[in-house]
């Protein structure tokens, strides 16, 4: 772990104290002696028209956690939920699918695992978070020996930090269970496998919605 201090002798004393520990994956700011401490990330991205778009983002490891390598050696399942929605008539049509990272011989490829459809007779915004307690709780009954799991999620990456910290429930009474780590992957562009196995779950959804006639 590093510590880095500062004083600051403008309109009073001012010490500012950053401690950065490359084991746990997280980085702790203090000013005057209250320490916070938070996620650190590993992301990659570009600048947009009018601000930072992130193709893939994940916590920080000790290892080089963009590499599909080191992420089997940190997480025993790495999956992607992602969900389509289409309103049709006032109902909402939603359609999720859960696909896994099959590793082998340093060939990976992603495999369905499983399908969330639903229709809500109201518009409801939070359907892609919905679908993932659905993933997580058939995680839970179905893979009982992956005691840690990182899913890849494309949306709602403002709060993954408060989620992963067990600070912000994800809808309803839900928090994010221990074990269970979220990290973010652009489904729209970025060829990082996080990016692949997201694209999976993508495609898939717009299919199956096709062949719904939606």
């Amino acid at each position: 772990m590093e510590t880095i201090s500062a004083v600051h002798e403008g309109d009073g004393p001012c010490t500012l104290t950053v401690e950065i520990n490359n084991v746990t994956g997280t980085c702790g700011a203090s000013i005057n002696g209250i320490m916070k401490y938070r996620e650190m990330r590993i992301k990659s991205g570009y600048m947009g028209e009018r601000k930072w778009r992130t193709d893939y983002a994940i916590p920080f490891s000790h290892k080089d956690a963009c590499d599909v390598n080191c992420a089997f050696d940190n997480y025993d399942l790495v999956c992607a939920i992602d969900t389509n929605s289409k309103l049709i008539g006032g109902i909402q049509i939603t359609v999720g699918s859960m696909f896994k990272m099959i590793m082998e011989e340093n060939i990976f490829w992603s495999c369905f695992v499983k399908e969330f459809s639903d229709y809500h007779l109201d518009k409801i915004d939070d359907f892609e978070q919905r679908n993932w307690i659905k993933s997580i709780e058939f995680i839970q009954n179905n893979y009982k020996d992956a005691t840690k799991v990182l899913i890849i999620v494309d949306s709602d990456y403002s709060n993954l930090m408060e989620y992963n910290a067990g600070n912000k429930k994800i809808c309803d009474i839900f928090r994010l269970p221990i074990g269970f780590t979220l990290g973010y992957a652009s489904s729209d562009r970025g060829d990082n496998w996080m990016n692949l196995l997201i694209k999976s779950a993508d495609k898939y959804n717009k299919e199956r919605m096709s062949l719904f006639g939606i």
